[in-house]
């Protein structure tokens, strides 16, 4: 069995790489040969990559130390110098790799990676491209589509992403749905008159939580609430911004920043609420792990939203704060039957959709063309 290699950003920041570390946990059970190279590491994450690389004894990571995670939050020249620097690395660092381990196969999940198809093409590899996100901003550009032209295969999690690549590039996209934990825990907030909200999400101005801080200001004189967001401060200015919103709008007792948790198991049993107010997402994973425990879920009215919300009135226009203080305050209100009967039929989407076991027995053969009994 050839030994194949997977190209990653990061191990740990959010649902993508989640996600992919499942895809490896499945290859792991099975004891199949693999490499991972993770191009940017956390020194926050340290303790979780280190637990994470031991419980996988028989893959081989390489964390490259790369910054170019952070790339895309500096000036043009230090940016574009940073990502030549990443990928004239990655060339060398998969190049070794390649030839030491015998790969026939790589999997990319990042537009690092797909800079570098032809050359894993001309040192005889073929190229899966996994795409975690929309398939808007990888089909933007002739250059980019060519590249994707390239890859033996495409796959992406979502029959929306499925459509946008498949309309652009004239190419079948595979569609895996994500694979989600179903939990035998039940959503039981804490009785103690407080309306606790969780947003979890990384610190970016792509995930929105301002437009949430602007709804809260317009709640704050109406309900007791707490809002929690959980995620890694990924854009440092962005961070700023919500922290000056917040100061001068006096939300310091309303609003708390945790940081990344890697698991959000009690949040998700303990909170009355779920926001996620993205402007974009690939298929996301907090809204279908809060279906599990039948926490109420409000979204943004994205397309990759859309897709995953049985109950189309708890979405809401991605930048208005008044409509999202209006739901917030309604499902505050629901009488716990109404509520009840809208949760299970989230409940039951996850479980008809987003089984794990046949997520990554899908990957083992697109991988290794495992037959999988």
């Amino acid at each position: 069995m050839n030994r194949c290699l997977i190209i990653m950003p990061m191990l740990f920041m959010g649902g993508s790489e989640k996600q992919v570390r499942l895809i490896i946990d499945g290859i792991e059970k099975e004891k199949l040969p693999l490499t991972v190279i993770v191009e940017s590491n956390n020194k926050d994450m340290h303790a979780l990559e280190k637990e994470f690389i031991i419980s996988h004894p028989n893959t081989d990571f390489i964390f490259m130390n790369s910054s170019a995670a952070e790339a895309k939050y500096s000036n043009t020249i230090r940016k574009y110098s940073i990502k030549f620097v990443s990928v004239f690395r990655l060339m060398i660092c998969s190049k070794k790799i390649i030839k030491k381990k015998h790969i026939n196969k790589i999997m990319i999940t990042n537009l690092t990676g797909l800079v570098l198809v032809p050359w894993f093409n001309f040192l005889g590899c073929d190229v899966i491209y996994n795409e975690r996100n929309s398939g808007i901003k990888v089909c933007d550009s002739t250059h980019k589509k060519w590249l994707l032209q390239k890859c033996s295969i495409l796959v992406c999690n979502s029959g929306f992403a499925s459509k946008i690549m498949e309309s652009k590039l004239h190419k079948k996209v595979e569609i895996i749905n994500n694979g989600i934990n179903m939990t035998n825990k039940i959503n039981k907030p804490f009785n103690d008159g407080i309306f606790r909200v969780i947003v979890p999400a990384r610190i970016s101005e792509i995930k929105n939580q301002l437009t949430v801080l602007k709804a809260i200001e317009k709640l704050k004189d109406e309900i007791c609430i707490k809002v929690t967001f959980a995620g890694a401060v990924e854009d440092k200015d962005y961070y700023k911004i919500l922290n000056k919103f917040i100061e001068e709008k006096g939300l310091n007792k309303y609003v708390e920043f945790v940081g990344f948790i890697s698991d959000l198991n009690n949040y998700y049993e303990n909170s009355n609420l779920l926001i996620l107010p993205s402007y974009e997402e690939g298929t996301p994973n907090v809204l279908l792990e809060a279906y599990t425990f039948r926490l109420p879920v409000l979204a943004s009215d994205t397309p990759m939203n859309n897709d995953c919300a049985p109950v189309k009135e708890f979405l809401f226009e991605t930048e208005n704060a008044d409509e999202l203080a209006k739901k917030i305050k309604q499902i505050s209100l629901l009488e716990n039957d109404e509520l009840k009967i809208k949760l299970d039929k989230n409940f039951n989407f996850v479980t008809q959709n987003f089984n794990i076991e046949k997520m990554q027995d899908r990957y083992l053969r697109l991988i290794y063309n495992w037959e999988v009994c």
